[in-house]
């Protein structure tokens, strides 16, 4: 028996394949019939919020987030901030520039408040001596 090595040969110029008779002609009318009829459907309706509940999630992670990192990296920086210039204020009350740049209205504010806070300690202090 003889082993044939080049079986393409004897194909070439043919087709191998063949269809069924009739095949095509009711082909397309076949697919047609199992596609389902969407023109039924009303388009779906996505409301503003859903739109926008994602955005509102990704700004509330990102704000959370600064604000940790906002915790953890300055505090050291605004411990020294707030002592200087808790002394400095400290530093020009005690050489009395702090009222030379006060208008007048405030240095008469401030005596009132001063006179309000004496008035209330002097009746407390007579009161605990009675």
């Amino acid at each position: 028996m003889e082993v044939k090595h080049n079986q393409l040969e004897e194909l070439r110029g043919k087709n191998p394949f063949k269809l069924p008779d009739g095949y095509l002609e009711g082909l397309t009318s076949q697919i047609m019939s199992q596609i389902p009829d969407d023109t039924k459907r009303e388009p779906k309706v996505v409301s503003m919020s859903a739109r926008i509940r994602p955005w509102l999630y990704i700004a509330a992670a990102c704000a959370g987030l600064l604000l940790i990192i906002r915790l953890f990296v300055s505090p050291v920086n605004q411990d020294t901030t707030v002592q200087k210039d808790a002394s400095s204020q400290m530093q020009a009350l005690a050489s009395g520039e702090l009222f030379t740049n006060m208008s007048e209205e405030d240095l008469e504010y401030l005596e009132y408040i001063e006179n309000q806070f004496f008035d209330r300690e002097l009746a407390e202090t007579i009161d605990n001596m009675e």
